[in-house]
């Protein structure tokens, strides 16, 4: 009979010390380069492990009804910071950005145009606030409507980094294309392999959900900004640039004007609770307040 050789318990307690202290150092290493990694980096990774734990949450829980909550929390904490990545890449791209523009005439130009024109666009959705509002030309409002042509600027501000967001996603569709090529030589080619960085699998994945949910959240959070716009624009019409002492209000304390023409004037009605009422008054400039004419209400 043919003897084998044993490993003694010594060799082998050696060996799983070097196998764990392997390990060990492997762990390490990675918590050195997360705390020295970028921001973003670790709201990505963060991210990604909120992830991993709702699919974890999601797969093993019988009861769908019962791990609503938790996976919903789970689900938007991932959206959160991988929303708040892409933000801090936005804010890097933008500093990139005011860095080319001093040392280049043309990006100067270019950026000199859009703020032009986002100028414009706002002062233009900010006289729409205002007609809206009133059912007037906002002609007869203009520090109504210089005051929200900055707060408009901040809604056109959210088309431009929707743009940004396409660009971001076509970017990292553009990265995932050129990388096919590598990974398939690594297959084909096991001896021409390319070592990935340890983040770019958790960035690529965890910006498509940041992209995502930025554009959710716009999405969600248009309307009611632009409520805010209205509710704003409502008071600061009323309050500062309609006046209530003149023979065409019926009650000073409720209702306040401001003259159309030489026959009408606008008027505002306060009725609780916050709100108020515009309509068209018949009221000639000569007579003073005609009781009893009043023309169809504005919307």
């Amino acid at each position: 009979m043919r003897w084998f050789p044993c490993p003694s318990g010594t060799g082998l307690s050696k060996g799983l010390g070097k196998i764990l202290k392997q390990r060990l150092n492997s762990i390490i290493n990675f918590f050195i380069d997360w705390i020295e990694a970028p921001t973003r980096i670790k709201l990505y990774s963060a991210a990604m492990g909120f992830s991993l734990a709702w699919m974890v949450c999601t797969v093993t829980t019988a009861d769908a009804r019962s791990s609503m909550p938790l996976n919903l929390v789970l689900l938007g904490a991932a959206a959160t910071l991988s929303a708040l990545a892409v933000l801090i890449e936005i804010y890097a791209w933008a500093s990139q950005l005011k860095t080319w523009q001093k040392k280049s005439w043309l990006v100067r130009v270019v950026l000199t145009g859009l703020l032009a024109m986002t100028l414009a666009f706002s002062a233009a959705y900010a006289a729409i606030i205002v007609n809206k509002i009133t059912g007037v030309p906002p002609s007869l409002f203009p520090y109504t409507t210089a005051f929200l042509t900055p707060l408009a600027t901040l809604a056109v501000l959210l088309v431009i980094i929707a743009m940004i967001y396409i660009g971001v996603s076509l970017q990292l569709l553009l990265s995932s294309l050129i990388s096919l090529p590598i990974i398939f030589t690594g297959l084909l080619l096991p001896g021409i392999r390319h070592k990935t960085a340890r983040w770019t699998n958790s960035v690529r994945t965890m910006r498509l959900l940041g992209v995502a949910a930025l554009i959710l959240g716009t999405v969600y959070l248009t309307p009611w900004y632009e409520r805010a716009l209205n509710s704003i624009g409502r008071i600061f019409v009323v309050h500062f640039e309609m006046y209530a002492y003149d023979p065409c209000v019926k009650d000073p304390r409720q209702e306040r004007m401001t003259r159309i023409d030489d026959e009408s004037v606008l008027i505002a009605t306060s009725t609780p609770p916050f709100s108020t009422h515009f309509e068209r008054r018949h009221c000639n400039k000569s007579q003073g307040f005609a009781s009893g004419e009043s023309d169809a209400s504005v919307p």
